[in-house]
């Protein structure tokens, strides 16, 4: 009987560390074989949180040095702006470490709409803006507001059905995200 208990019961360190070693590998042949989408909707997801946190700056930078802000939208990019109030025109903002300008990669676009019949009445409108001026579709006003609007991050690569990330951002600067991870 003492010669039983005598003797240790459980698992060595040599097993657990063996079984460990199994988990590891078996884990990482998991992760290399994550599909591809996953990346993709992780590249959208962290643009559009890029641009929520740039927005939500750039609110701030307006409250508190009382400046009209803007964003301009390209097809794969965009500019936040501030104008200038001597040279009565819109320049680029320039803040240190802080990029305002951003270009996407290759398969990801911008799809932006403004919310509200006068906004979208504004924007159908062919403004007559001479070459090499920039001109805002976003205001962001230093009180705070901000012309309401939608922006859709797509990522293009599939043609049938693209990924996407849709924010909403009301006229008082609330953000949402809807999750829409495969566009209709």
């Amino acid at each position: 009987m003492q010669a039983l208990k005598a003797r240790q019961q459980g698992f060595t360190l040599l097993e657990i560390m063996l079984v460990v070693l199994i988990m590891a590998m078996v884990s990482v042949v998991v992760v290399m074989n994550l599909p591809k989408i996953t990346e993709r909707q992780q590249d959208l997801d962290w643009q559009a949180q890029r641009f929520v946190t740039l927005l939500s700056f750039a609110q701030d930078e307006a409250l508190m040095s009382g400046k009209e802000l803007g964003i301009i939208f390209k097809d794969n990019a965009y500019q936040f702006v501030v104008y200038a109030y001597k040279e009565k025109a819109w320049q680029a903002l320039e803040l240190k470490r802080i990029i305002t300008d951003v270009t996407l990669a290759e398969p990801l676009t911008l799809h932006y709409a403004l919310l509200g019949a006068l906004w979208e009445e504004l924007d159908s409108q062919n403004v007559n803006v001479k070459p090499g001026t920039l001109a805002p579709q976003v205001y962001i006003m230093s009180s705070g507001e901000v012309t309401p609007f939608t922006l859709q991050f797509l990522n293009t690569q599939d043609g049938d059905r693209p990924a996407s990330a849709l924010l909403s951002i009301n006229m008082s600067g609330e953000i949402t995200k809807e999750d829409t991870h495969e566009s209709p």
